[in-house]
């Protein structure tokens, strides 16, 4: 019997998992599958997250593993997907991909994807584009070809890295696996590349800066550099850059010679020759001193004042004298910035001293103007520590002009200072300053003060002493009778630690003694009948003790919240009867009336757990029948209201029993509390059956409570909300040998 109850509920489980994958089925075939590039670059970044499924067929255009990063195109469109790992495919293979639609950090991608390799494909043809259309991000994923002038090779992490401008505006493009080697000589050379457009971007998804990623070497076209050394470029002055020509040569690099005036290493060198100023941007990092005379080789470029040298390379070719500085007054700096990126001297009064991670700032008035100089950490360690508000200081150092406003104007400028020593204090400020005076009044003040309010503090000293002992002492009560509450908790603990193993040893020990008995005497019985009774007996007391162990591992499940509802349709009516039919034949042996009542307005067809709902309805039921000697137990179902798709189902469970005391509502609802210590030794159980209601009656989103009065009886009420069915589903039928189920009056 019980092998074939286990194959019953097999089987029963493997029909609800069908019926729960076919919802699931029907539920996913409402949802379209984007199954084209162009469909997932339509989506908005909101519409994208929502994780539409994708399924696209393409050419794989680029696939760096290390990324990973790939790039796959359709008839349609190209488009960006985040692998999660390693894939089996390379450039020129036709794939499939599935996956879902993500926002991105720029333009919708795919994500989480499942590759599958078609075969061998074709690259489509890459369509010409000008830096202009790459420069509006409109392009991002798509497979492109262009052409501009090598300004910069840098080898970084991902491998080569060509800076490529076309006159004005400068792209990146990113080629994986290519071993560092002398490449200079492809500087200034103009390269023919095929590619996909990418991007970078902020955080707010704003177009920073455009990269091609190239697949490899072999998709760039050079056409060589026409001079081989840096004595064939021109020599030029920093005065004459960018002047009005009609040569071209705006796209060429240019020689530069001039003195050092400071150099920040790995990114900036600043020149001086003659009165003229240069900026010269470059990634060496070879120290030179300020005085040394080097040769540049850069691109010239628009600065905000004055031109700049772009990606430029250096050599120092001798020593001589520091430039000198020229002296200027703030109106000489902001009337047209000529001095921007120039070596200038200007005085001012020292307002304050700050110090950040990037160094030490001096905040200096001069004029009508507040001027911010910088100076970098020096590896000596000298700072500005020395140095008084309101000294009068003679600042040295490069001026850099800040423009903005109406006609992109000079609005203020800062200085870049290349050592403590570029800070001279022409007149320090006298000791009788405001700040001073204002200081010593305030502590005069402050002296008398103290002096009128001491004899006021020793008078309050008492009082405020005596006020603490009291406080202490009203902390000492607390504190006592926290102590004598812990106790108390303590030793109802450990009673009901007691009583609870008591209740268990009992529990336990009386099915295992009917075992064990009815086993040894069906052992001995050489009678058919004699033997299928005894281990009738062995059978109800082995289910006796599984019940015990299924309650107290609910309750354990339930505490730990490893417990979850198998919500599924199912007929209300049905689980009533079947609750009712469980108890009836205990209620009849006792001679008991079992009355069911359903009102009309309760729904059959209802979305939710039967098995916990059953479970709670026949452990009341059962307790009900438990403690009631004689009259009649009552089952009630009535409609509680709800919203929209839920409804909130009221059950009572009333008996005709002793009755329990009102102090005892709600510690029988705790776990193995019961309303009287004899209860156990007289009915048995655990304790854990109405604490096991309770939790199951919260998990389905209701609440459980009791009324009842002394030798009247009891009602135990729940409520739980559950969902309404579909229309369809099988209505059910009460069984003739089952009590039919009266409206409500």
């Amino acid at each position: 019997m019980l092998g074939t109850a286990s194959l019953h509920r097999a089987r029963l489980a493997r029909i609800l998992a069908t019926a729960a994958l076919c919802t699931i089925g029907f539920l996913n075939a409402d949802e379209r599958v984007l199954d084209r590039a162009e469909q997932v670059r339509n989506l908005s970044a909101t519409d994208a997250a929502q994780r539409h499924p994708v399924r696209l067929r393409g050419i794989v255009t680029y696939y760096d593993p290390e990324g990973p990063d790939l790039f796959i195109q359709d008839e349609s469109a190209g488009v960006y997907v985040f692998c999660d790992g390693r894939l089996p495919i390379e450039r020129g293979q036709q794939i499939e991909v599935s996956g879902v639609s993500d926002a991105g950090d720029f333009a919708p991608v795919v994500v989480h994807p499942k590759a599958r390799t078609l075969g061998v494909g074709k690259l489509p043809n890459a369509p010409r584009v000008s830096f202009d259309q790459l420069l509006t991000g409109r392009l991002d994923s798509q497979w492109i070809e262009s052409e501009g002038i090598v300004q910069s090779v840098v080898f970084l992490e991902k491998g080569l890295n060509l800076y490529v401008s076309n006159g004005g505006d400068r792209i990146r493009l990113v080629v994986p696996a290519v071993k560092q080697g002398d490449l200079e000589h492809l500087v200034e050379a103009r390269v023919r590349f095929r590619g996909v457009a990418g991007a970078t971007y902020n955080g707010k998804r704003q177009l920073t800066g455009i990269l091609v990623f190239v697949q490899n070497f072999a998709d760039l076209t050079f056409e060589e550099s026409p001079h081989n050394n840096a004595s064939q470029y021109p020599l030029r002055r920093p005065a004459e850059l960018l002047q009005f020509s009609t040569s071209g040569e705006y796209k060429r690099r240019v020689r530069v010679r001039g003195v050092v005036a400071l150099q920040q290493p790995g990114h900036a060198l600043f020149l001086r020759d003659g009165d003229q100023g240069l900026m010269v941007l470059t990634r060496q990092a070879v120290p030179v001193q300020v005085g040394d005379q080097v040769e540049v080789l850069g691109f010239p470029a628009l600065g905000s004042f004055a031109p700049v040298l772009r990606d430029a390379v250096f050599r120092r070719i001798g020593h001589g004298a520091p430039a000198a500085p020229l002296h200027v007054n703030v109106a000489d700096v902001l009337r047209e910035g000529d001095y921007d990126t120039n070596l200038i001297e200007i005085d001012g009064q020292l307002l304050s001293r700050t110090r950040d991670e990037l160094g030490e700032w001096l905040a200096v008035r001069s004029g009508s103007r507040v001027i911010n100089a910088r100076l970098e950490r020096p590896p000596d360690g000298s700072s500005f520590a020395a140095l008084r508000e309101g000294s009068i200081l003679r600042l040295t150092g490069i001026c850099v002009v800040e423009a903005g406003g109406q006609g992109y104007q000079t609005q203020s400028f800062r200085m870049l200072l290349r050592s403590p020593a570029d800070v001279v204090v022409l007149q320090r400020p006298g000791w009788w300053t405001l700040s001073r005076a204002l200081w010593l009044i305030g502590v005069l003040a402050i002296v008398v003060l103290v002096a009128s309010g001491w004899v006021t503090m020793l008078r309050r000293r008492v009082q405020a002493q005596t006020s603490k002992l009291s406080a202490r002492n009203l902390e000492l009560r607390q504190t006592l009778a926290m102590a004598e509450d812990a106790t108390k908790r303590a030793r109802e603990a450990d009673k009901l630690k007691s009583e609870f193993l008591a209740n268990m040893s009992h529990e336990i020990r009386t099915p295992m003694n009917a075992i064990i008995g009815m086993t040894a005497l069906a052992e001995d019985t050489t009678s058919r009948e004699e033997m299928h009774e005894y281990l009738g007996d062995v059978t109800t007391a082995a289910k006796s003790l599984l019940a015990l162990l299924n309650d107290i591992l609910d309750f354990s499940k339930i505490e730990a919240g490893r417990i979850d509802l198998d919500l599924h349709p199912f007929s209300l009516r049905k689980c009533l009867a079947d609750a009712a039919k469980v108890v009836a034949l205990s209620a009849e042996e006792k001679g008991l009336q079992l009355i069911t009542e359903v009102a009309d307005q309760v729904p059959d067809h209802l979305v939710g757990d039967p098995t916990r709902l059953r479970q709670v309805l026949l452990n009341l039921l059962n307790n009900a029948v438990k403690f009631t000697a004689a009259g009649s137990i009552g089952l009630r179902v009535v409609r509680d209201g709800g919203s929209e798709g839920d409804v909130t189902i009221h059950f009572s469970v009333r008996d005709s029993g002793p009755g329990i005391p009102r102090d005892k509502f709600d510690a029988i609802f705790e776990a193995f509390r019961q309303a009287d210590g004899s209860i156990a030794r007289r009915y048995g159980g655990t304790g854990l059956g109405l604490a096991i209601c309770s939790r199951l009656v919260r998990l389905m989103g209701g609440r459980i409570w009791l009324e009842s009065e002394l030798g009247a009886g009891s009602t135990f009420h729940f409520t739980v909300t559950l969902r309404q069915a579909a229309e369809g589903f099988e209505s059910f039928e009460a069984p003739s040998d089952f009590g039919p189920f009266p409206a409500e009056a």
